[in-house]
């Protein structure tokens, strides 16, 4: 594994700013990641002091959708039940472990920034949804209601998809690539789910 970027504080804004790097990708380097070799965004800080619950779910998520070394920096002696169990979330690091170990590419959609990466069985997507109110100035404060399409995800097959949630693991249903999805981000928050063909 290698290093590309500053080290990571203990804080949203450092997060965000690694999280942006990779949006951004200037070297191309997500290509190289895969099997024997991986991008390290630095250290999971999920049960430090910096982060809200809504922020950890952000670092936890995002992490797991750049198939990234989960190395952690915290006192497991003291950790919140609320991290620890964010840290041992099974549909997170099944996404992180993923054999194909594709590292997930972003754009955005709106208000949103959007990641997507491909899993197995094959035809499956992994899919987090960003609401970094910092982009947008006077959009913070609230919730963004999010509704699109599944096709905007880049699920476009015309085949019919079961939808999971990713941080609770309840089903949304089964859609065709038509159906609309709609869920609620927080401010510095972020949903994820998991697409999978039927």
């Amino acid at each position: 594994m290698w290093r590309n970027y500053n080290d990571i504080e203990d804080s949203f804004d450092s997060v965000v700013s690694i999280i942006n790097y990779w949006a951004k990708d200037p070297y191309n380097m997500s290509s190289y990641a895969g099997s024997g070799g991986w991008n390290d965004p630095d250290e999971i800080i999920v049960g430090d002091f910096g982060l809200s619950h809504d922020q950890e779910r952000v670092q936890m998520g995002m992490w797991s959708m750049f198939a990234a070394p989960l190395l952690l920096s915290n006192d497991l002696r003291n950790i919140r039940n609320s991290s620890k169990a964010l840290i041992l979330n099974k549909r997170l690091l099944a996404i992180n472990q993923d054999p194909l170990g594709i590292q997930a590419k972003a754009f955005n959609l709106g208000y949103v920034q959007v990641w997507t990466r491909p899993t197995l069985p094959p035809g499956s997507k992994a899919v987090a949804v960003l609401f970094v109110t910092d982009h947008y100035p006077g959009k913070g404060g609230n919730y963004i209601k999010v509704t699109y399409p599944l096709s905007m995800y880049g699920i476009t097959d015309g085949k019919r998809y079961n939808i999971t949630e990713v941080f609770d693991g309840y089903s949304m249903g089964t859609h065709h690539t038509s159906s609309v999805l709609t869920f609620n981000v927080n401010p510095t928050g972020i949903f994820m789910f998991t697409a999978k063909p039927v």
